[in-house]
Formats: structure tokens, sequence, C-alpha cells
């Protein structure tokens, strides 16, 4: 099923829908799709606006499924490959390919927490980051690849 048959959005609203899976950045995603294209701080409260929408949120699980249909890559597609990469069994394999796995591992279970920026009308506001890291269960799939 497409995104476009998501009923009771805007032409703008699918736009910015196919725009959003492009990159997954609302701000550029609304940009692209007209909304204030030369002012970020509008477009990034137009896509926060847009993206707590039930419509918007439902026509962006459609777009995502009609593309994971046509290309055939999943999830669980792109964490194998990495889980390979990770271990070094996918043949030309080196040290910063298996970090850069385990890290892109690591970012998708949620193991880090991201830097973020709460861009409020008065201006940026500072936030309070912490990065946590937890220690690898020995009885953890990934457990092995980290400790060659």
């Amino acid at each position: 099923m497409s995104m476009i048959g998501a009923p009771g959005l805007s032409n703008k609203q699918r736009e910015f829908v196919r725009e959003y899976v492009v990159d997954n950045n609302g701000t550029k995603a609304a940009q692209r799709a007209g909304y204030s294209p030369d002012n970020p701080r509008a477009a990034a409260v137009s896509a926060r606006r847009l993206l707590k929408t039930d419509k918007i949120q439902d026509a962006l699980e459609l777009e995502r499924k009609r593309l994971n249909d046509e290309t055939g890559i999943t999830v669980e597609w792109v964490l194998q490959r990495l889980q390979l990469e990770a271990k070094g069994a996918a043949g030309d394999s080196n040290q910063s390919g298996r970090v850069r796995a385990l890290e892109a591992i690591g970012k998708h279970l949620r193991m880090f927490v991201e830097r973020t920026e709460d861009v409020t009308p008065g201006g940026r506001q500072p936030i309070e980051v912490s990065v946590v890291a937890r220690p690898i269960p020995e009885n953890h799939p990934g457990a092995d690849a980290t400790r060659h």
C-alpha cells in the first residue's frame, strides 16, 4: 500500500513524508517540502508540529513499509550485516569498520545517549546531556566481537 493513499493528507504533507524518510531530518524535510524553506527555525517548528500528528505518523509508517518492500532492506537485514562486520566476518573488514559497526548497533539498541538541542523561539537553550555506556553481558551475541 502506498503512502499516497493515506487519507487526510495535503499535497504538502505528503511531500513532507516523502522527504522525511530520506534522512529523518524534520527541519530539512519541512524545508524541502515547502514549509518555510528560507527559515530553518520556522521549518523546525513546522516539522515538530507535523511529526506529532497521528496522520503523519501513519503515513510515515506506510512509506517506510513501502520502501522496505521495494528494496528488500529491513532492520534485521541491516543488523545482520553490521554484526558480520563487527565480528570481522565481512571479508574486507578492518578495525575502523568493526568499531563503526559496533557503534551503529549500539545506537540502534539505544545504548548511548545522543546530544540533543532544544530550539525554542527565544533561542537555543542549554541541555544537560550525559553519555551512559553499559558493559556488554558475557552472554550477549555481540560480546565476542568486542573482546578481539
